[in-house]
C-alpha cells in the first residue's frame, strides 16, 4: 500500500518536454556511437525517464532538472549498452562511452527553476 502510494507520487513529478528530448538524444547518442553494438532501447529510455523522476522526488522536488538525468544516466544505462569487440581491444569501457555520450549531448537550459510550479 505504501509502495503504491510512493509510486503514484513519483509519477506526479513533472517532466518538461525539453527533458524528454534530452533523454531521447542521449538514447540516440548511445546507439550512434561507433563502438556501441547495442545502445539504449526505447524501454531503456523510459527507465531513464522514470529514474530521473524518482531522483527528483527523493531530492524533494516536484519537477525534473537536467542534473537528475545526468546523475542516473550511467547507472540506468550501464547494463543496457553493449560494446563492439573493437572497443574491448582498445580497452574502452561502457562507463567511458557513457561519459562521452553524456558530454556530447547538450543539456537543456531551463528558465527559472526549469519547471512548472505546483
Amino acid at each position: 500500500e505504501d509502495i503504491e502510494k510512493l509510486k503514484q507520487e513519483v509519477k506526479s513529478v513533472f517532466v518538461d518536454e525539453k527533458i524528454c528530448t534530452y533523454i531521447a538524444l542521449l538514447a540516440e547518442g548511445t546507439r550512434a556511437h561507433d563502438v556501441v553494438r547495442l545502445g539504449l532501447s526505447p524501454r531503456g529510455a523510459l527507465a531513464l525517464f522514470g529514474m530521473a523522476r524518482a531522483k527528483a522526488y527523493v531530492e524533494g522536488r516536484t519537477y525534473v532538472i537536467p542534473e537528475d538525468v545526468k546523475d542516473v544516466f550511467p547507472d540506468v544505462c550501464r547494463h543496457r549498452v553493449l560494446l563492439k569487440p573493437k572497443a574491448q581491444l582498445s580497452q574502452q569501457t561502457v562507463d567511458a562511452v557513457l561519459a562521452e555520450v553524456l558530454s556530447g549531448v547538450t543539456a537543456p537550459t531551463m528558465s527559472g527553476t526549469g519547471a512548472r510550479q505546483a
